[in-house]
């Protein structure tokens, strides 16, 4: 089995053609356990499994090379959308890729599309394929379920990211306590993502497959309102991008504001999670396919994970790769007058400008910075060490910044979520 799902598919299926019912399944071990005093071969189960690909042993089964030549694929497409997110990153147009508290809420709902292709399918598309599957047996309309398991869904989302976004009202994040909550987003994110790679790390963070695999049964009781109630437990579910989401609502410190940010991420899900309702059970099962799409899945979740590890060091001021590489060019522009050292600073959707700024100790310094086609990433500027708190740009228009350089070194000035950065050079006279 490649992923939780497996479990609910390989049960289901033992189920409907054996008339067992006691049969337990663990994506954790790899093994099926059947109680029945029927005699059952594994030759026979081969064969019912014939078309899922799925493969029946008493003893361990040693993985085969499709495992292999699965990942390879997985590996190629990743590179892929690694390479369109580059190209993205050069048009200013891969801020939606990452969220923070200042990411405009469009980018919430881009971020909504990437988990729902990745760890969302992957924790509740069993979940949704077995719900489907038996009020499909009720004679009850697909589409209808699904529908209602989404709206279940974004309430439970919307409601959560309120008293999230209430609760950070009432706190105070600086630089630091971000970076340390970004870190824990990012451990979990990257241990997820291994998990779906097939590095199986995450035993201990996610709730073994039986407290799942009874959430269809334990709701039953429920009738028509079931679909809406399971739709809304799936909040309590681990993954990486729902908790991003949800720290980014705490750090907004608006109850409102936190609520749209879960509700449109909910939404952002929607697409892939109906289609997989509404798609075939044999195509979503198929484990061929299912294998390289939950790889794919896990690579790119450590990539933006590490791409999350390197804004953040860029917002803190020790610089992520992106500072370590050369700079394009040196052009600052520095105007001196009265004692003081004056620089224009050009805020673009990708890029700042100057790219690299040299300045010197002791002299009273102002930054007059100015939006040029900023986004929601580059809306506020920091440059921890020289000024720690981020400065909220003009729409179309200047704000100036003015501190004094004591320490010789080299600073980063970066947007409120790191992506975009310049250098600042700062030498002593």
């Amino acid at each position: 089995m490649h992923c939780r799902s497996c479990e609910l598919l390989i049960k289901d299926k033992l189920e409907e053609e054996l008339g067992i019912k006691d049969i337990k399944t663990s994506y954790k071990t790899g093994k099926v356990e059947i109680d029945t005093s029927n005699p059952i071969d594994t030759k026979s189960l081969n064969k019912l499994f014939k078309n899922e690909g799925y493969t029946f042993s008493q003893n361990s089964i040693q993985a085969k090379d499709s495992s292999r030549q699965s990942t390879v694929v997985a590996i190629l497409i990743a590179l892929g959308f690694g390479t369109l997110f580059l190209l993205l990153s050069k048009l200013g147009l891969a801020s939606g890729l990452q969220v923070s508290s200042s990411t405009a809420l469009g980018g919430f709902f881009v971020f909504g599309l990437l988990a729902g292709s990745s760890t969302c399918a992957a924790l509740v598309g069993g979940l949704i394929l077995s719900m489907t599957k038996r009020w499909s047996e009720q004679s009850s309309s697909p589409t209808v379920v699904n529908l209602l398991f989404q709206i279940g869904r974004i309430l439970a989302y919307s409601l959560f990211g309120y008293i999230l976004g209430g609760i950070g009202s009432m706190l105070q994040f600086s630089v630091s306590t971000t970076f340390l909550f970004t870190m824990v987003v990012v451990i979990v994110m990257i241990a997820m993502g291994l998990n779906m790679v097939g590095i199986n790390v995450v035993n201990t963070i996610i709730p073994n497959a039986p407290a799942l695999k009874s959430m269809p049964k334990s709701f039953a009781n429920l009738g028509p309102l079931e679909p809406l109630a399971l739709g809304a437990i799936t909040l309590f579910l681990p993954c990486g991008f729902t908790f991003a989401t949800q720290t980014a609502a705490v750090a907004s410190g608006d109850a409102i504001k936190g609520m749209l940010m879960m509700g449109i991420f909910a939404l952002g899900t929607v697409p892939i999670l109906m289609l997989i309702g509404l798609g075939s059970h044999k195509a979503i099962g198929n484990p061929k396919i299912s294998a390289i799409a939950s790889k794919t899945a896990g690579i790119l979740v450590i990539l933006f994970a590490l791409q999350m590890v390197n804004a953040q060091l860029n917002a803190v001021g020790i610089g992520g790769i992106n500072t370590v590489l050369p700079a394009s060019d040196n052009n600052t522009a520095i105007t001196k007058s009265n004692g003081q050292q004056i620089i224009d600073v050009g805020v673009f959707a990708n890029h700042f400008e100057p790219s690299v700024i040299t300045l010197e100790t002791d002299v009273p310094t102002t930054f007059r910075i100015t939006d040029k086609g900023m986004t929601g990433c580059t809306s506020a500027v920091m440059a921890r060490g020289l000024f720690d708190k981020p400065i909220q740009l003009a729409s179309k228009g200047t704000v100036e910044q003015n501190f004094t350089p004591t320490k010789p070194g080299r600073y980063v000035l970066s947007c409120w979520m790191g992506m975009v950065t310049s250098t600042v050079n700062v030498v002593a006279q």
